[in-house]
């Protein structure tokens, strides 16, 4: 299998666990401790040490998710960079999808991925929490609370 399709099958298998929102099963794609950098000024950068604290980590952004009717999301462009055999960068076009088929926003995410069984993300780099908070304001406006 050429490594592109190596590492485009772990993002499907990555995706279709966000889309459980299973948060132990998605916390077995890290390499701890790993490395969240985003689009945020007051704090950047976040470094989880653990599937416990990944778990905690991520449940806001799933109840976001939940609160806006995501139900999937689509890789749309994906570029690596092979470093080493086992070490790459991965740059990830996602769409994120409500539950009725409308792309709720796009957003870029790069991930170091290390190989020791299988992938692991090691970091992300992510431009997602500014086009999220967009799309739950323009949801809740239009959601009819308020009226």
């Amino acid at each position: 299998m050429q490594l592109n399709d190596e590492v485009r099958e772990f993002f499907a298998n990555y995706c279709r666990t966000f889309e459980a929102f299973d948060t132990q099963a998605l916390s077995a794609f890290f390499s701890y401790p790993v490395l969240f950098t985003r689009a945020d000024a007051v704090k950047p950068q976040t470094m989880i040490a653990s599937t416990h604290d990944y778990v905690s980590t991520i449940a806001p952004l799933l109840q976001a998710y939940s609160d806006l009717g995501v139900g999937s999301a689509k890789l749309v462009a994906l570029t690596t960079i092979e470093l080493a055999p086992s070490l790459l960068v991965a740059v990830v076009d996602w769409e994120v999808i409500a539950t009725n088929g409308d792309v709720l926003y796009g957003h870029r995410a790069s991930y170091t991925l290390v190989r020791a069984d299988n992938w692991r993300i090691a970091a992300i780099a992510v431009d997602e929490l500014p086009k999220l908070q967009t799309a739950l304001h323009a949801h809740s406006s239009t959601s009819g609370r308020g009226r």
